[in-house]
This record gives C-alpha cells, structure tokens and sequence, in this order.
C-alpha cells in the first residue's frame, strides 16, 4: 500500500492469475480492501495496480472468453462503504453497489 497525500493505493503482485476465473475476483476484492484499509486510515481510496506474473487461460475456457468480449462494456459500479468501526469489523451489509449493470451468466470450466 502506497500513501500519496491523502490517497491509499494498493499495489498487488500475482504471481499466477487465470484471468477468466482468478483475475476478476482478486480485482473485486482487494479494490474493496483498498476501501476499507483508506476508510479505517482517514484516506480516500486511490488506485489499484494489478501486476500478474504468469497470466493464463486455458484451451476449454477459450468459448467464454470469446463471448465476453462480444458483449456489451458498461460503466463500472460505484462501491458505497459504511464505515465499521475497525478493519475486522465489516459485514458484508456494509458493501452496497450502485450503478450496477450485468448481463447473463457466463461459465468457464476449471482447469484442474
């Protein structure tokens, strides 16, 4: 984490990340990390730098990720946090997204 003024930035290294399955829930949460960590430390929340190692997919997810990028791109959502009162002490009520917008499932089979 990173201090600049009166933002916290979250620097992340992954060393391996499978983008389809890995890479978007790792994103989802150490951006809300970010949140919570500047909200406890008196911070507005900065940026999240994602740096992956070895990023991959495999040969049977190849479908799902064809259809992803044949849909639509909207806005990313807007996080509201209601502060706890420390680190330890968020419930999965204090997270609330607003402008959120989705399309259908997609699925991608997990190579094991």
């Amino acid at each position: 984490f990173l201090v600049y003024e009166d933002t916290l930035d979250c620097v992340l290294y992954q060393r391996s990340a499978d983008f389809p399955l890995g890479v978007p829930a790792n994103i989802i949460f150490y951006s809300a990390l970010t949140y919570m960590l500047a909200q406890q430390c008196g911070f507005r929340p900065g940026e999240l730098v994602h740096h992956i190692g070895d990023g991959h997919c495999y040969i049977n997810q190849l479908d799902g990720i064809s259809e992803y990028f044949n849909r639509p791109k909207h806005d990313c959502p807007k996080l509201i946090l209601n502060k706890a009162k420390d680190i330890e002490s968020y419930t999965i009520d204090d997270f609330k997204l607003t402008e959120f917008q989705s399309e259908s499932k997609l699925y991608f089979p997990v190579a094991v």
